[in-house]
């Protein structure tokens, strides 16, 4: 019997892997956003994206459509973009979907699902350009190229129907990546690639690069003191439009921004550290996988056809295959053995915060162990927060340190409230015993005879009450 159920699994994935792209053998190529190379499928989507902003919020083909599938602010008074939606009792199919909650579930479906929503709007853009090879363009900032960092072109021009005035404006205006962002990602990308669990990576990725990213297209390296129209809130706000999970997706940058999130996932699963999800931890970990095609019908996936698809996509990105890497093993899936804990409660009001002092177990030999730290708060943290153990004394907080670990961003920090009705579809972040917001951060770290963590605030505002209330070491045993 098992055998059989082997054999018929093997023909599904045969089967939907055939057919992903089964109008031609074409396999489709994402081009780098700032080449000369992507300007033809720049111009599609930029045609394309005319024309779905023209349609109506009830076609799932629509930009506002598509944009809520990932999220959509809970309540709009007079909303003149959807009149037909004013609050979450009147959300349409597959809207308020993605992976932003502390659930826990997240860390697993983070990556695959956002992969599939952009392959999925992929498509819709295919066929409303009428460019039948088309492919979406990535923002490349990730790489090591100075003129990466610049946004591109096409989303800086106000005549284009992919520019967004709710953005920082030095990005706008044509300025590269700059600051404490800039350096996050120039000493967070490499440690994330050395990244050898699935869950740390999809908890890290989301938290640091990806995080930060949002919130600096959005607001810059530390918000508050720049007011903008976020036209889907209809309101003014310190934050743009990227900078919170309800409006991101209206911001045509969020496609190339996500472009380049998957393209960097396919970098660590070709790499020798990367993993492999299996079925039964997609069955345990559920998640609504439910889109629409280029004709604006409903797709809706089992974990099978997850599974089936995600590692056998009909793209590539130019400088990265998109295929399984047949010698990566199966991802470790799962809560991971505590062997040390201290309860900090220590308020970050100074820009360098000793947060706990941890030993490691004398029968614990493993190269690896995760560090987790609890994080409490009333309202949601501006700017970042950099990660040091056992940093040596005297010396200045510097990321380029061997001691630096990574940095707690918040995008998404107050999403899904569980204190008010925001909090839909069981997509509730956690509360702390006093009833504040709660945001944990994992990071992968050399095992070390003790562990003295600090929480450093290199500049921008500080956040009222921002507390650690607990760090954790885990056993990385496999």
């Amino acid at each position: 019997m098992k055998t059989k159920i082997l054999i018929l699994f093997a023909l599904l994935v045969t089967a939907i892997s055939s057919c992903t792209n089964s109008e031609t053998d074409l396999r489709y190529v994402r081009k780098n956003a700032n080449s000369s190379e992507a300007l033809a499928d720049i111009e599609a989507l930029d045609s394309a994206m005319t024309v779905m902003k023209l349609k109506g919020c009830d076609d799932p083909t629509s930009w506002y459509y598509q944009a809520a599938i990932h999220w959509v602010p809970s309540h709009i008074d007079s909303n003149k973009l959807c009149e037909s939606y004013s609050d979450w009792t009147e959300l349409k199919m597959a809207w308020d979907e993605c992976t932003h909650s502390h659930s826990g579930a997240e860390e697993i479906n983070f990556l695959i699902w956002h992969r599939l929503y952009i392959w999925h709007f992929e498509k819709i853009v295919r066929k409303l350009s009428g460019k039948a090879d088309f492919a979406l363009p990535y923002w490349g900032y990730t790489n090591y190229d100075k003129r990466d960092k610049i946004m591109p072109k096409k989303w800086r021009d106000v005549n284009s129907s992919l520019y967004e005035e709710a953005r920082l404006d030095s990005l706008n205006n044509g300025h590269p990546i700059s600051g404490g962002t800039l350096k996050v990602i120039q000493n967070t990308y490499p440690k994330m690639m050395q990244i050898t669990d699935y869950q740390t990576f999809n908890s890290y990725f989301d938290q640091n690069i990806h995080g930060q990213m949002h919130n600096y297209i959005g607001s810059g390296n530390n918000p508050g003191s720049v007011w903008y129209y976020n036209k889907i809130y209809q309101r003014n706000s310190h934050f743009g439009m990227m900078s919170e999970v309800p409006s991101a997706a209206f911001d045509p940058i969020f496609w190339a921004h996500h472009a380049n999130i998957d393209r960097v996932f396919q970098q660590w699963l070709n790499s020798p550290n990367g993993k492999k999800i299996t079925l039964q931890q997609l069955k345990d970990n559920p998640w609504k996988y439910q889109f629409f095609d280029e004709n604006g019908k409903s797709v809706v996936y089992t974990p099978e056809e997850v599974l089936a698809i995600v590692y056998n996509m009909d793209y590539d990105y130019d400088d990265v295959k998109v295929k399984e890497n047949l010698k990566a093993s199966d991802a470790n899936i799962g809560p991971k053995q505590i062997i040390g804990s201290e309860a900090s409660n220590k308020v970050l009001k100074e820009a360098a915060t000793h947060v706990a002092t941890l030993d490691n177990p004398a029968n614990y030999d493993h190269q690896k162990t995760l560090l987790e730290i609890y994080t409490t708060f009333d309202t949601d943290p501006t700017g970042f927060y950099e990660v040091y153990v056992n940093h040596a004394d005297g010396k200045p907080y510097d990321m380029q340190s061997e001691s630096f670990v990574g940095v707690m961003t918040f995008f998404g920090a107050n999403h899904s409230d569980p204190r008010n009705k925001t909090c839909l579809k069981g997509c509730c972040n956690p509360v702390s015993e006093d009833g504040k917001l709660m945001t944990v951060f994992k990071y992968e770290i050399n095992t070390s005879d003790k562990y003295d963590v600090v929480v450093y605030k290199s500049g921008g505002i500080q956040t009222p009450n921002l507390k650690v209330n607990k760090v954790v070491i885990r056993d990385y045993q496999k």
